[in-house]
């Protein structure tokens, strides 16, 4: 299972999404630039999981995954706009992972959290739980 892979496939195939933030400003793992080059978005796997079978053999596994979005000081409207554009596309969003992987569901876990940094650029980070089957 490349579940950042997924997700990144899924941010292309939403036209609102990738209209407002294209795919290709969606990086894995942390992203800093000196002189960043706004919007951009990142996806992380931030901390364990919690992994349970069920009778039939079946994995059963709760993955953490954030997703945080950048922009500068005067685009704070924009940064909402797309933050709900990544509630829209992935909450409650079920898909196959490839093989017999599937995420059953993708849940946002409460609010996304607004952070303004020293250079007043803005960060949204919206917290995902993904139920993952693995046969």
């Amino acid at each position: 299972m490349n579940l950042p892979k997924y997700l990144h496939t899924r941010w292309a195939a939403n036209e609102t999404l990738n209209g407002l933030l294209p795919v290709a400003s969606l990086h894995t793992g942390s992203h800093r630039a000196v002189d960043p080059t706004f919007p951009y978005a990142t996806i992380t796997m931030p901390g364990g999981f919690n992994q349970g079978r069920t009778n039939d053999g079946v994995s059963n596994e709760a993955v953490s995954v954030r997703i945080a979005v950048y922009h500068g000081e005067d685009y704070y409207d924009e940064l909402v706009t797309i933050a709900e554009a990544v509630h829209d596309a992935f909450d409650e969003a079920a898909f196959d992972l490839g093989g017999s992987d599937r995420c059953i569901l993708m849940h946002q876990e409460g609010e996304p959290d607004q952070i303004q940094d020293d250079r007043s650029d803005w960060t949204f980070v919206i917290d995902f739980t993904c139920r993952v089957t693995k046969a």
